[in-house]
């Protein structure tokens, strides 16, 4: 199967290409405050969630729950460069729908 069909399209993916430098982390909270605060432009989260939270872990392993409304005030402060947020957990809509 070929995923790029025209020379036009392997220029466009050409031309946009840009190195990419890729974190990983558990998901506890002080992680996820700190790449907010460095000024990450991208975010995954899989894990868990409830209609009114996500569930992040914290320094012991414990389950830290994290308000929505917590979430998105991490997400616009800090003049941050976040432009894409992914959420994989259950009430996922909950938490795209609040947070934009």
């Amino acid at each position: 199967m070929t995923w790029i069909c025209h020379d036009s399209d392997v220029f466009a993916v050409t031309e946009v290409s840009r190195e990419v430098t890729l974190s990983v982390h558990f998901a506890t909270s002080d992680s996820l405050r700190s790449l907010m605060t460095l000024g990450c432009r991208a975010f995954h989260f899989s894990g868990h969630g409830s209609p009114q939270h996500l569930y992040f872990e914290d320094g012991l392993g414990t389950v830290h729950p994290i308000p929505i409304h917590d979430l998105k005030n991490l997400c616009v402060s800090h003049n941050s460069p976040l432009r894409l947020v992914v959420v994989q957990a259950c009430y996922s809509h909950n938490v795209g729908a609040s947070v934009c």
